[in-house]
């Protein structure tokens, strides 16, 4: 890899780190395991933290699969931290963090007044550059840590339990 920091390496890192990061909410959507496991946390240990909505503390795994009827989340204005400009001087990143708006809607048949609830607030991600990847001319971006900061929610937040059934995703 060089050490130069081209304007072309610049923007295909933010492509690929666009593309990690909007790949995780349409993986989860359509409940795809595999593919977010290869395509978008990285390897080894990865936190995901959404205290903000269960309590609880964050845990070490791909994530949860829930039982939903119905589910989607949408990204919006994502920016890009840690990312240097492209320069001679600039060396090339292994890691950037990312912050963006979601807003998500979640629908169970089972929960018991409302059908549906929503909620919205930020992601914020790490993401690390994994070489191996990018030797093979893959997207090299994983995430290696995953938060949500909830700042609203309506709707019937029973649609959300019980937290405890839903199975944790593991790589095999």
């Amino acid at each position: 890899m060089s050490a130069e920091y081209t304007i072309q390496q610049y923007l295909l890192d933010r492509a690929n780190i666009q593309d990690t990061v909007s790949k995780i909410t349409l993986y989860y959507d359509t409940e795809n395991a595999s593919a977010l496991a290869d395509e978008c946390y990285a390897p080894g240990e990865v936190t995901i933290d959404y205290t903000s909505m269960f309590g609880a503390s964050p845990w070490s795994a791909i994530g949860t699969m829930r039982p939903f009827d119905a589910k989607q989340h949408v990204l919006a204005g994502l920016v890009i931290e840690q990312l240097p400009q492209p320069a001679a001087t600039a060396t090339v990143p292994d890691h950037c963090e990312v912050i963006t708006n979601v807003n998500g809607h979640i629908m169970r048949k089972a929960a018991a007044t409302s059908e549906s609830a929503a909620g919205g607030g930020r992601y914020e991600f790490e993401l690390v550059r994994i070489k191996e990847l990018e030797e093979a001319g893959e997207n090299p971006w994983r995430v290696r840590r995953h938060k949500c900061i909830l700042t609203w929610s309506d709707g019937n937040n029973r649609v959300m339990e019980p937290l405890k059934d839903a199975p944790i995703v593991t790589r095999e």
